[in-house]
């Protein structure tokens, strides 16, 4: 019988089919089973493939889920990948409101000019988020 490999849901630790518990982080394996969708998409934040934390933020986006704006915010300051820095920047606009609208702004001076200009056109969708008013060139222009 072929077994699947599995994750902790949590850290990305691979763990045994009958582990309770990760043996990394020590997250409760039945615990992902009472979280709702937006929690599972948190935790989908930290996925190591790219492209599926991409896909977490986007639907958290779609979602519009406000729980997920701290989240975004941990990850602007230690994320360098422009790609999933440019999806967070078009679910805080989906997501909107005063502290989506600042994460944004702080997009706007990015060195990346993926990120920078996608933080101008979240900044141009989100009420209120008039990128005249934020300083977008890059870093070397000023």
């Amino acid at each position: 019988m072929v077994s699947l490999t599995q994750y902790c849901p949590n850290c990305w630790f691979e763990t045994g089919p009958d582990d309770r518990v990760c043996p990394s982080c020590g997250f409760l394996m039945a615990a992902f089973d009472s979280l709702g969708y937006g929690g599972k998409l948190l935790l989908a934040l930290k996925h190591p493939i790219p492209e599926n934390r991409i896909l977490a933020i986007q639907l958290l986006g779609e979602i519009k889920s406000g729980s997920a704006v701290p989240a975004f915010a941990t990850i602007i300051e230690e994320e360098e990948d422009p790609y999933i820095l440019r999806a967070i920047a078009y679910a805080l606009a989906r997501i909107g409101g005063d502290p989506a609208r600042a994460l944004v702004a702080r997009l706007v001076s990015h060195p990346s000019v993926i990120v920078r200009h996608s933080a101008v056109d979240a900044l141009r969708a989100i009420p209120g988020g008039d990128p005249e008013d934020h300083e977008w060139r890059a870093p070397s222009e000023r």
